[in-house]
């Protein structure tokens, strides 16, 4: 799925991250989730700012100290606030692939951020307090990935059976 597919978000770049302010820290899935995982990141702030993103096809996790979000695909451009000073983890996952992790109609969340009540699975509710104990970025991408590991069912990959007339 990745060699295929690339994600864009502007204020990843370089010159993004210096209008807004931020640092990034960014890292790749483990052999069994690539393809489906595209990363996990974390971004730190000085102040409360915007985050923009824009429509690229991913889903996205979005985890603070006080709770966590699941972005479902955007068709347009919006900000999501942050509100305060600190860090700001994430997932994001290639488009379609939170079916590999939860059983949910993907499609009923486009164009939304919806809390954590949404994802029907054990756990979920108390991922942002568990990734929050530690410190290090990468302490939080390994608790994150040993917990989508647990969650993670392969599935067959969808197939595009178009036939011309």
């Amino acid at each position: 799925m990745n060699k295929l597919y690339r994600s864009f978000q502007p204020i990843l770049t370089e010159a993004g991250l210096k209008r807004f302010g931020l640092i990034l820290e960014y890292s790749l899935a483990c052999k069994t989730l690539r393809g489906i995982v595209h990363s996990y990141l974390q971004i730190s702030t000085a102040k409360p700012t915007p985050y923009p993103v824009i429509p690229d096809g991913t889903q996205a996790v979005y985890i603070a100290p006080h709770g966590a979000k699941i972005g479902g695909a955007q068709s347009r451009a919006r900000d999501i606030q942050i509100l305060q000073p600190g860090d700001c983890f994430g997932i994001r996952f290639y488009p379609g692939a939170l079916r590999y992790f939860f059983d949910i109609n993907i499609f009923g969340i486009t164009d939304q951020f919806v809390d954590e009540n949404f994802l029907p699975c054990c756990g979920f509710g108390e991922l942002h307090n568990n990734i929050y104990q530690y410190h290090s970025f990468y302490e939080r991408a390994r608790v994150c990935e040993q917990w989508l590991l647990q969650q993670y069912k392969p599935r067959p990959a969808l197939s595009l059976n178009m036939r011309c007339p």
